[in-house]
């Protein structure tokens, strides 16, 4: 028992350092983003966070917990690297297909959320972000089954950190705004998929087993149902209170509760 415990606390230091540095570098940039973005920009991420969180349940449709269970049920490691590309086919699919629709019905989305078509461009570009974290997020499962996790904070990290980077760019220097902000995540994503694909994809034996895709589905989709729970009881006060109120009070209460 011990040597597992062993495995778990040393699992769960490193997991839980990336985490406080991610959020560490998040606090140490409010104060200069705040000076450059206004309250109702910060309500509209709120939103859009909202929308991208919702999008991100369903397109993803369980994988999280049912790539797992197939990964272990298998011993050999051609199996496993099967389960992983199989799920990364399934995401492709559900990305190309249902995310490609869901850009095409930004204007709805924006009406339906913010009462106006007129952020239906920043919902682009936050759904098209979200399918890419999406994409790659069978790598990121593989390296936590796998047990690497120096290598999976090393990337995550670098993945914020990249997105920092683009936000200080685009934000503070070149003042695009909240597209600036939105298009940062995206080119940090974008960057990230290469990186993750070359130094993960490559150690995964290429593979996919069609009939995997009938029990990822089978065992990930009742998630979905306790996914949309969470985002009703942790997210729903955003799109309340700009019902109710406006934009402007959402950003002031999102940054606030962050």
């Amino acid at each position: 028992m011990w040597p597992d415990l062993k495995r778990l606390a040393r699992g769960s230091v490193i997991y839980g350092a990336g985490t406080v540095l991610q959020r560490f570098l998040s606090l140490l940039l409010l104060p200069f983003f705040t000076r450059a973005l206004n309250p109702e920009d910060y309500g509209v991420v709120a939103l859009t966070t909202l929308v991208a969180t919702g999008i991100s349940a369903c397109l993803g449709m369980g994988t999280g917990n049912s790539m797992g269970l197939l990964y272990f049920e298998r011993d050999q490691a051609h199996d496993r690297h099967q389960v992983v590309w199989s799920t990364v086919l399934l995401l492709f699919l559900n990305c190309t297909f249902l995310g490609g629709a869901l850009l095409f019905a930004t204007p709805q989305i924006s009406n339906f959320i913010f009462q106006t078509s007129a952020y239906a461009n920043l919902l682009q570009i936050s759904i098209a972000s979200t399918l890419l974290t999406i994409l790659i997020e069978p790598f990121y499962a593989y390296l936590r089954y796998e047990e690497r996790a120096k290598i999976f904070v090393l990337l995550t990290f670098g993945a914020a950190l990249l997105g920092a980077v683009f936000s200080i760019v685009l934000v503070l220097i070149l003042e695009w705004g909240v597209i600036g902000l939105l298009l940062a995540s995206l080119f940090a994503q974008i960057v990230s998929i290469f990186v993750v694909v070359l130094f993960v994809g490559r150690h995964v034996k290429f593979s996919i087993d069609l009939a995997l895709l009938a029990p990822l589905v089978r065992i990930g989709l009742p998630s979905i149902f306790g996914i949309f729970a969470f985002l009703i009881i942790d997210y729903m006060d955003r799109q309340m209170l700009q019902r109710m109120v406006d934009l402007t009070s959402v950003g002031i209460y999102s940054v606030g509760y962050n």
